[in-house]
């Protein structure tokens, strides 16, 4: 039943001719790399993680994603709530800087989510709101200031 939640905004796909032949994006972390590899065929990111090609091993088909948003958000360690570790805490309520990379192109945005139980959601510069295509939507969460590269 529907219960009156938030939702995102989407838009058909853009025809094939228009997409660009490829894009490859590298998101470093501290234990490793996630990549992917645009596929206009198929107009989705195939995900590779160090190099290698992210396999889901349920039905050991490749691993996809139709949007994936890169998310810029400040990292703290706290101490406190587990003593003897640090545990991170990422600063997910506010707004801060976003790169959402769909049908094969980077768009500079701005996330927002004004609480706790809000939905995230990203804005172009002139503040409209980004549509998404439908399908898998991948976010990556990373600390402000890492490279993220695409070309």
């Amino acid at each position: 039943t529907y219960q009156n939640l938030p939702t995102r905004t989407f838009r058909a796909d853009t025809p094939l001719a228009q997409r660009p032949a490829s894009q490859v994006i590298s998101i470093p972390y501290h234990t490793g790399t996630i990549g992917y590899q645009y596929d206009p065929a198929t107009n989705s990111y195939l995900r590779i993680v160090d190099g290698k090609n992210q396999i889901d091993p349920a039905n050991g088909k490749q691993v996809y994603a139709r949007n994936v948003i890169v998310m810029y958000q400040t990292v703290t360690l706290d101490p406190t709530t587990d003593p003897g570790y640090n545990r991170i805490l990422l600063g997910n309520v506010g707004s801060g800087k976003a790169t959402l990379f769909i049908e094969g192109k980077a768009i500079d945005a701005t996330w927002k989510k004004p609480t706790t139980i809000a939905l995230t959601r990203f804005y172009d510069s002139s503040g409209a709101e980004i549509p998404l295509v439908r399908g898998e939507i991948f976010i990556q969460s990373v600390a402000v200031g890492t490279a993220v590269t695409a070309k």
